[in-house]
């Protein structure tokens, strides 16, 4: 990523940031953060945040806390390709609408295909089109983010209900806009070597199978309560006991 800033003549105004490996933490805090939290309702987020999730979150706090009055960050993941349209994009910074507070330059969506920002309200900034995002934005890996901005996310994410993209990539918390077309892009390539997108596919498949537990524990709970329950499992015993006793007279007869 800096051979990429270096060829934009963006380097000599970054600051690289060390990023907090959630693998490295202490197992109490970790623990403790995942005793706290309680389900995400803007996104409907709820099971066990992995390490790398808490270690990314609390990389991207720390830059908030950085951030003076005034002050408009360019937040860039380490593992993502930049387009050459980010030296023009920054160039009109100044005509963003005045109410922003946090425009992502690259997002991924779920569920809408071919359609990143709403038709209602767009803006558009010389060749680039900003607006509202049709749904939850996931990646957090390239953003502008203003004083106000961090502020605001400093106080809803601190507690770690869900992972940081889940406060960036909605509308409840920040004055949220996203560019039509990106112009930073989250590395397929990098993707593969990416503890968080392991550690997010291993927690969500021992989520789904504790779902599935559950879900067969309050049936089997159900069964056992309802009225036919009992008599079924009598007859059920009955039927054994029966055949059992006539196996055992076909195999006496079998003798004489």
């Amino acid at each position: 990523m800096l051979s990429q800033l270096v060829d934009l003549n963006l380097l000599k105004c970054s600051q690289v940031i060390d990023a907090v490996y959630g693998n490295e933490l202490d197992n109490s805090i970790k623990n403790f953060i995942n005793l706290k939290r309680k389900p995400f309702l803007p996104t409907k987020f709820n099971r066990p945040l992995t390490a790398g999730e808490i270690g990314c979150s609390m990389s991207h706090q720390a830059i908030y806390k950085r951030m003076k009055s005034n002050d408009i960050c360019l937040i860039i993941e380490d593992d993502v390709v930049i387009s050459r349209d980010l030296i023009d994009f920054i160039d009109l910074i100044e005509k963003l609408p005045s109410s922003w507070e946090l425009v992502l330059l690259g997002h991924q969506v779920a569920r809408v295909r071919g359609a990143r920002i709403s038709v209602w309200g767009r803006k558009r900034l010389g060749k680039f089109t900003i607006g509202k995002p049709v749904e939850m934005a996931f990646g957090c890996y390239g953003y502008l983010i203003n004083y106000k901005g961090a502020r605001k996310l400093i106080n809803a994410a601190k507690k770690m209900d869900a992972p940081i993209d889940h406060y960036t990539g909605v509308s409840d918390f920040v004055n949220l806009y996203a560019i039509k077309h990106p112009i930073i892009h989250f590395s397929k390539e990098l993707t593969v070597y990416s503890n968080i997108a392991v550690e997010r596919e291993l927690v969500s498949a021992q989520a789904t199978k504790a779902l599935e537990n559950k879900a067969f524990s309050k049936f089997k709970e159900f069964v056992k309560s309802s009225f036919f329950y009992h008599p079924i499992r009598f007859l059920i015993r009955l039927v054994r006991w029966c055949t059992g006793n006539l196996r055992t007279l076909k195999i006496i007869r079998s003798y004489r």
